[in-house]
């Protein structure tokens, strides 16, 4: 996996995670195949990472498109190798709660895109960029900003990963601006109220 830049996460996120993970590797109680055939003794959280949405509101209006950041989320390797992910939701207290365990898709393509990343300059971070109500993921490369400023600004890189849409091809990055404007396009598409999942 390529060195990143580690972004300062919030320790009860990862203590939250941890502990579940933990918890369901001591009673052999997981209920996912590769989390099932793992030895637990080798599994370590690795790659922590913000998740942001792009509700389908945003997009279908003119306004600035801020992403609602949802929490955290983790990478989990047995032997070094990425076999899952963890998420830790944030609430409105600014507490985390489990979000669970997933071994899909999203998994390998998220680790594979952060693998042809190459962010390695201070102030940067990689997050997982979701629009649920297109199906679509991303990987988003953002300088940090302050948090008044958190939005997607033009220049910011983003890489499509699986699930995507075919105007999106994978791994192929892109302009914020370029991202957004497709995004834009298929949003215009759904009926108010026409879409589940934001």
């Amino acid at each position: 996996m390529a060195t990143l830049p580690q972004p300062e996460v919030p320790p009860e996120a990862e203590r939250v995670v941890g502990e579940v993970l933990s918890e369901l590797a001591a009673r052999s109680a997981f209920r996912t195949p590769k989390l099932s055939r793992a030895d637990p003794r080798t599994l370590s959280l690795t790659a922590p990472h913000r998740v942001a949405v792009l509700p389908l509101a945003l997009l279908q209006g003119g306004r600035e498109v801020k992403p609602v950041e949802r929490g955290w989320r983790f990478l989990i390797a047995a032997d070094g190798e990425v076999i899952a992910g963890a998420e830790a939701l944030a609430r409105p207290d600014g507490r985390f709660a489990f979000g669970g365990l997933n071994e899909g898709p999203l998994v390998a393509s998220f680790a594979a895109a952060l693998q042809d990343a190459d962010v390695r300059e201070p102030g940067v971070e990689a997050r997982l960029l979701l629009t649920p109500a297109l199906h679509v993921a991303a990987l988003w490369v953002v300088e940090v900003r302050p948090p008044e400023e958190e939005r997607l600004l033009g220049g910011d890189v983003i890489v499509p990963i699986e699930p995507t849409h075919p105007r999106l091809p994978a791994r192929r990055a892109v302009t914020a601006a370029a991202y957004l404007a497709i995004l834009r396009s298929l949003a215009a598409g759904i009926p108010p109220g026409g879409a589940k999942g934001g």
